[in-house]
């Protein structure tokens, strides 16, 4: 008869224990320690793939606006995702409507958690945006898009939210033009963003 050892944990002077899992693996998984010392069974995310697409509950619809020139939250905009590995990618996917002022300029920028990401260069007085629209008409409501893959390296939640701001002076809307006249030449609208765990 053939020996064999059972325990429930195991454990080396001066380190963690590690607690063994409590049923048997399915195929292709691998064993996964959660840092505590708690071993579990866990299956690979399959390279190249979409792992997982999560948008807010509600699509904003709502109209806003903003005066502030420094970057602020877009109420509603915001998603959180929990990486499966920290080997995937996030695919981060929005369109804003924004209406001004003919001739002003309201900016979006993407933030990952408190951290500004996808924005371009310091340079001088300039703000580091994602996308920016212009009002070159104020009686018209504008697409600001954008898209970022991001590598955050965690398998922790992770937030992902929108910020806006408008230039020196005027106000800026969300989900609607500046003018915003009860007629047919004027729409209603939504601004939505995406998040997409891409596997590695």
């Amino acid at each position: 008869m053939a020996s064999k050892i059972i325990v429930d944990q195991l454990e080396k002077s001066g380190y963690t224990t590690l607690t063994l899992p409590s049923a048997n693996a399915t195929a292709n998984q691998y064993i996964k320690n959660d840092g505590a010392g708690a071993l579990s069974w866990a299956t690979l995310p399959e390279s190249g793939k979409t792992l997982q697409v999560l948008q807010p509950t509600a699509i904003t619809s709502d109209t806003l606006s903003t005066t502030s020139t420094a970057f602020v939250d877009i109420a509603g905009l915001t998603q959180s995702i929990t990486p499966s590995a920290a080997t995937s990618k996030i695919l981060v996917l929005f369109n804003c409507m924004v209406g001004s002022q003919t001739g002003w300029h309201g900016h979006v920028r993407l933030v990952r958690d408190s951290t500004p990401i996808g924005v371009g260069d310091a340079n001088g007085s300039r703000k580091q945006s994602t996308s920016e629209g212009s009002g070159g008409n104020g009686s018209m409501c504008q697409p600001v898009p954008g898209m970022f893959l991001d590598s955050p390296s965690t398998t922790s939640a992770t937030t992902y939210k929108l910020q806006w701001a408008t230039e020196a002076s005027g106000t800026i809307y969300l989900n609607r033009a500046f003018t915003n006249t009860d007629n047919l030449n004027f729409g209603t609208f939504i601004s939505t963003l995406t998040v997409m765990e891409i596997g590695v």
